[in-house]
């Protein structure tokens, strides 16, 4: 028995080569699982973040926030002209818990709405809601009523146990914002404006809420 023979005489080697795989495997699937165990998440929710346009001059700001029937309301702040050149605009994303994804939320109306009105808008200090927001019933609560949270994480990657053991990996970092529930977190994807995609979504958002409730017949659904 060759094989057999190698094996015995070589079993010192064959053991220091595979034990650091074996650990490797152990490391991988002790991070991934969190994932497949948990629960996925039940409820879709909302985030408003900012974009930018090279040609938008606003001369207002939205502040986003929800009434106590659970109703998205906006207040709207008037900017001195020297803001103007800031160029932002508002774009609602909507996390939808069956994909694991957040897409922008009918992305153009506000900077369409900026746009058209901005300047009666600075001078009312009023906007009414458009039926994709009038149609969605808000929890503003931090915990979803499922139990998980959205929450930010700066955090090193390629960086794992197994790879600070065997000095692999390297020391970059990424910021965004993952899902978690009973300290298990979930990543999901962001979908910008342009079509770009990732894992971890860097910029401020406003967090709006846990939908609970969508009248369909209101234009809710995203563009």
């Amino acid at each position: 028995m060759a094989f057999g023979k190698f094996v015995k005489d070589n079993l010192v080697l064959i053991t220091g080569i595979l034990l650091p795989v074996l650990i490797v495997i152990f490391f991988l699937a002790a991070s991934m699982l969190p994932r497949f165990t948990g629960t996925p998440p039940q409820y879709d929710f909302l985030f408003v973040s900012e974009d930018y346009h090279n040609n938008l001059f606003a001369p207002v700001r939205f502040n986003f926030t929800t009434d106590e029937n659970g109703r998205i309301t906006a207040i709207v702040r008037g900017l001195p002209e020297t803001h103007y050149g800031a160029s932002q605009y508002p774009v609602f994303y909507r996390y939808y818990a069956a994909e694991n994804t957040a897409r922008p939320f009918h992305a153009s109306y506000f900077r369409e709405l900026i746009i058209r009105d901005g300047e009666k808008l600075k001078e009312t200090k009023e906007v009414e809601m458009p039926d994709f927001l009038k149609s969605l019933r808000i929890d503003s609560s931090e915990t979803a009523p499922d139990g998980y949270r959205l929450e930010f994480s700066h955090r090193s990657y390629n960086r794992s146990p197994a790879s600070e053991l065997f000095f692999m990996g390297s020391s970059r970092s990424r910021r965004g914002y993952r899902l978690v529930k009973d300290g298990n977190p979930l990543e999901f994807e962001v979908v910008t404006p342009g079509g770009h995609r990732a894992y971890y979504y860097s910029r401020n958002i406003n967090f709006i809420g846990w939908i609970t409730a969508e009248d369909t017949s209101s234009g809710g659904e995203a563009e």
